[in-house]
């Protein structure tokens, strides 16, 4: 591994069309396990530092309001498999991007007070998200117990 490997690499990733912040990320993992090396002492060398290893400010790309309206009347009943897929991208949505993980942890507990609090797994970091009537409803679909959801303001 050399300087000259690293910047054929970056090249190689780039005339396949990766973005920025995607030729980074498999730089900054090539770093990593080479840092690895370094601690080890099985080399001592910086070979990164001609290569592109920063993170770019993504364009945000947002669906339309229609767009969602559209998905939420949709009628799929006929099909349980996607009527379940919109309802949990619906809560996702609703929830401001939470993850599947994070949902897949909600306990009843979490919202009080008209307020959905979590604590992502990902990062420990708190979040607070006002509970709305909308999730409520999806709740209510998937909840036995659907009292313990009410929202409560």
């Amino acid at each position: 591994l050399n300087s000259d490997l690293l910047m054929e690499y970056e090249g190689y990733l780039k005339n396949r069309g990766n973005s920025p912040n995607t030729i980074s990320f498999y730089m900054r993992i090539l770093k990593a396990v080479y840092n690895r090396a370094v601690e080890n002492g099985l080399t001592g060398q910086n070979l990164f530092k001609s290569v592109y290893t920063g993170v770019e400010k993504t364009l945000k790309r947002a669906i339309h309001l229609n767009d969602i309206r559209r998905i939420k009347r949709l009628d799929l009943s006929l099909k349980p498999h996607l009527d379940f897929a919109r309802d949990m991208f619906l809560f996702y949505f609703y929830t401001r991007g939470m993850s599947f993980v994070d949902m897949a942890y909600l306990k009843k507990g979490d919202i009080a007070n008209g307020i959905l609090t979590y604590r992502r797994k990902k990062t420990g970091q708190q979040l607070f998200i006002r509970w709305e009537k909308c999730m409520q409803e999806i709740i209510k679909l998937f909840c036995l117990s659907v009292q313990d959801f009410k929202v409560v303001h």
